[in-house]
């Protein structure tokens, strides 16, 4: 079984419309949940009550179908959140590393981390500029945070090496939000942060559109989404296999 961590905040989580496309859950998608695992459904992640349809599915479907795995997601984005707040120390983070080191549990090997988080922090030409830095010392203590976890627990063989980090463009819709308004300088800066890092990838949001908020994807781009972050995993994993 390979396991999945699902970061970020609100387009991560999903906030599409949960009727707006037909099922596509399967017994081989689980999500964990604080009782365990269970075959995962939208929404996914449960951030909030008005929590709707996201890109996680899409992506296990497809890396199933690749791979022939079953597949576990964790889910630990949250809506609003800003880059700041997935520092190590940080509410976010201490409660991540403890969603992953409980995946250990079920035998899942930790595949991937999928990120999409920045809308907050295109609101600040600095937090925007600065985006590279703080997402490359987040991910770095998070990964080694993970590998401690797992090293208490003699589990270790549990995570894939190198560890694949995928993540996603803001949607260009945001270049009409009134506030967002240095979104495509967070896009350049993922782009800083992913060049020269075989194990790393940023999807794109070409094409892609809004739910009518400028803010959101649609139920129908975060399926399209999902299977470009499952392709850009592929062509990390499955490229360069352990």
């Amino acid at each position: 079984m390979l396991s999945f961590l699902l970061a970020g905040q609100s387009n991560m989580s999903g906030r599409g419309d949960v009727n707006a496309l037909c099922d596509i859950s399967n017994e081989n998608i689980f999500v964990l949940r604080q009782n365990g695992m269970e075959i995962a459904r939208e929404p996914v992640v449960r951030d909030f009550p008005f929590a709707g349809a996201g890109l996680s599915i899409a992506f296990a479907n497809a890396v199933h179908m690749m791979t022939g795995e079953k597949i576990l997601l964790i889910p630990a984005s949250y809506g609003g959140s800003s880059l700041d707040q997935w520092k190590s120390g940080e509410k976010l983070f201490e409660n991540t590393v403890s969603c992953v080191a409980d995946s250990f549990s079920h035998g899942a090997t930790l595949s991937g981390i999928l990120w999409h988080q920045g809308e907050a922090d295109s609101l600040s030409l600095a937090h925007a500029l600065s985006y590279n830095t703080r997402l490359t010392a987040v991910m770095g203590s998070l990964k080694k945070r993970i590998q401690e976890e797992a090293e208490k627990k003699d589990t270790l063989h549990l995570i894939r090496q190198p560890l694949p980090v995928i993540a996603g463009e803001l949607g260009r819709y945001l270049s009409r939000h009134k506030q967002c308004i240095h979104y495509d300088i967070v896009n350049k800066q993922m782009h800083l942060f992913a060049s020269g890092k075989p194990n790393c990838a940023v999807v794109s949001s070409k094409g892609l559109t809004d739910k009518g908020d400028t803010l959101h994807f649609s139920a129908e781009s975060l399926r399209i989404l999902g299977i470009r972050y499952a392709s850009a995993w592929a062509d990390i994993a499955l490229t360069h296999p352990d």
